[in-house]
């Protein structure tokens, strides 16, 4: 907990000050993630070859989303509690003790970076940090996805296979197809209906 706090604490003063900004700046191509967040993540997560027994369906909401999320700015924002909530899982203490430092406050750095920058377009977009746009049931899903993996882990006693699996899992979520169509939505737009 004294790790998240320090780093949350840095992280705040460097946003706060004259160099930091919450200005938009969407990674290239409408991608939900970062280039280097996930070479970070593939860093990460070797082999899981051996870890077979472990793995487990996560049952990420994407349907649900696909069909909740009409508008650019909920998508933004359902995509700014994604990074939010992969960012709490690998700050915990459990996590410190199952990866490369380096590569762990890296990804920390990055994963919180771009969910300022994605705060930064939710003002742009809305004119306020979380809109009220009907957000709250797939934001609602994307939690409980989360505390899905956090039980998971929890079960496996976050053992290094369980971190294998879950450094797999969290990557598909922000490699589903969807992000790219809801991202690059118009204002007005009401994205394709299933």
């Amino acid at each position: 907990m004294a790790l998240l706090l320090s780093l949350l604490a840095a992280l705040a003063a460097f946003s706060c000050c004259p160099g930091g900004s919450l200005g938009c700046n969407l990674p290239p191509d409408d991608v939900p993630l970062s280039r280097e967040n996930f070479q970070l993540l593939d860093q990460m997560r070797t082999s899981a070859f051996f870890c077979q027994e472990d793995r487990k369906n996560f049952r990420f909401p994407g349907e649900m989303l696909q069909g909740s999320l009409s508008q650019k700015a909920q998508a933004m924002s359902v995509l700014k509690e994604m990074l939010w909530q992969t960012f709490l899982l690998f700050c915990t203490e459990q996590s410190s003790a199952a990866w490369n430092q380096t590569l762990l406050k890296e990804l920390q750095a990055g994963l919180y970076s771009q969910w300022e920058e994605l705060r930064g377009c939710l003002v742009e977009e809305t004119g306020e940090e979380d809109s009220a746009l009907s957000v709250e049931r797939p934001t609602q899903a994307v939690k409980r996805y989360f505390t899905g993996i956090r039980l998971y882990l929890k079960g496996k006693k976050h053992s290094d296979c369980a971190w294998k699996v879950v450094t797999v899992e969290v990557t598909r979520p922000f490699s589903l197809p969807i992000w790219k169509e809801k991202l690059s939505m118009k204002d007005g737009d009401l994205g394709s209906p299933r």
